[in-house]
């Protein structure tokens, strides 16, 4: 199973980036029909068809992993990318 495992810091107010988190996964939901779960105060739940992940934060970190399964991994690189390039444009 291929799989996404991001790691990226943050110094935003923790409200701040529960909003920005709720954005990015509205996002992925849109594009490839998943479904998005608050299961924690800090930790959202991602499905698709094939495809898992979670999203959790603590004070200083974002943690984000994706599971593609063996018909959905060649999204693996998009899904990256735009993942990366939300992070990199929103999350600080």
């Amino acid at each position: 199973m291929s799989k996404i495992d991001i790691k990226h810091p943050h110094n935003m107010p923790l409200d701040t980036l529960k909003e920005n988190i709720q954005t990015l996964a509205n996002s992925l939901s849109e594009r490839y029909g998943a479904s998005v779960k608050w299961q924690t105060e800090q930790t959202l739940e991602v499905k698709a068809p094939a495809i898992t992940g979670s999203l959790s934060y603590d004070d200083s970190t974002l943690n984000i992993q994706v599971s593609f399964g063996f018909m959905s991994k060649f999204l693996m690189p998009k899904i990256k990318a735009e993942i990366t390039d939300y992070l990199r444009k929103n999350i600080s």
